[in-house]
C-alpha cells in the first residue's frame, strides 16, 4: 500500500510539474501577442527626450500570424525581416528594404534612424494600445496600434 501511495504521489508531482510548465508556455507573451498585429510609429529615440514621428509620413510595423516575420513601411521604403520573440525579449534580424529616397531630408533622416533602431530591438513592452520596443543603447520605438 505504501509503495502504491508513493508511486501515486510521484505521478501527481510529475503531472503538476508538467501542468505548470504548460501554463508557463501559454503565458510567455504575458497576455499580449504580436501575432498578426500592425503598428504605427508615434515617437522614437531617447525615452527622456522622444522625437515625435513626422506627421506627413506613416511608418508602419506588422507581424505575421506566427510572429516570425515583420514587414512595413519606413516612410519611404517598404521593408521586411525575421522576428523572434521569447517572453518580452525581441530580436529582429535580416531586415531588408527598398532603396528609394524622399525629396524631404527630414523623412530620410527619420527612416534611417527607424531602420537602425529596428535592427537594435531587444525587448517589448505593451501599454494601453501601445507597443514600446526597447533597443540596444537605451533608445526606444513607441508605436500606437494601427486602426
Amino acid at each position: 500500500m505504501r509503495k502504491l501511495l508513493a508511486i501515486s504521489f510521484t505521478v501527481l508531482a510529475a503531472l503538476l510539474i508538467v501542468a505548470g510548465g504548460c501554463g508557463a508556455a501559454k503565458t510567455t507573451d504575458n497576455g499580449h501577442s504580436l501575432a498578426g498585429t500592425s503598428w504605427v510609429l508615434a515617437s522614437y529615440g531617447d525615452p527622456a527626450h522622444l522625437t515625435a514621428a513626422l506627421p506627413q509620413v506613416k511608418v508602419t510595423l506588422s507581424f505575421n500570424a506566427d510572429t516570425t516575420e515583420i514587414s512595413g513601411n519606413g516612410g519611404v521604403n517598404g521593408y521586411g525581416g525575421d522576428a523572434k520573440r521569447t517572453d518580452n525579449q525581441l530580436t529582429l534580424s535580416g531586415i531588408i528594404h527598398t532603396e528609394m529616397a524622399s525629396l524631404d531630408q527630414a523623412v530620410n533622416e527619420q527612416e534611417s534612424a527607424y531602420f537602425g533602431l529596428l535592427s537594435a530591438a531587444r525587448s517589448v513592452e505593451f501599454g494601453d494600445g501601445t507597443l514600446t520596443i526597447h533597443c540596444q543603447g537605451g533608445q526606444v520605438l513607441l508605436f500606437a496600434a494601427a486602426s
